[in-house]
């Protein structure tokens, strides 16, 4: 006997799997990356102009900012 998902998969049914690179025109990389009705865009640029007194050659930094399809952030 096969149980149904909400999704109308069966057990033995799997998502759909899809990626693209390059999608956006205005970074140095991007890629989405979706697994059935999941998706995630990720996104490089840079490198930022730096200050020569904040200057350090050993360090990076790296900023996330993550955004729902829906709702409000948190929630």
């Amino acid at each position: 006997m096969s149980i149904m998902r909400s999704d109308s998969r069966t057990e033995a049914d799997i998502r759909s799997l899809t990626m693209r690179m390059s999608i956006l025109s205005r970074s140095d990389g991007s890629a989405q990356f979706s697994f059935g009705d999941l998706k995630a865009l990720g996104a490089v640029t840079g490198p930022a102009e730096v200050r020569i007194r904040d200057e350090k050659p050993t360090e990076a930094f790296v900023d996330v900012i993550v955004v729902p399809v829906c709702g409000l952030p948190g929630a």
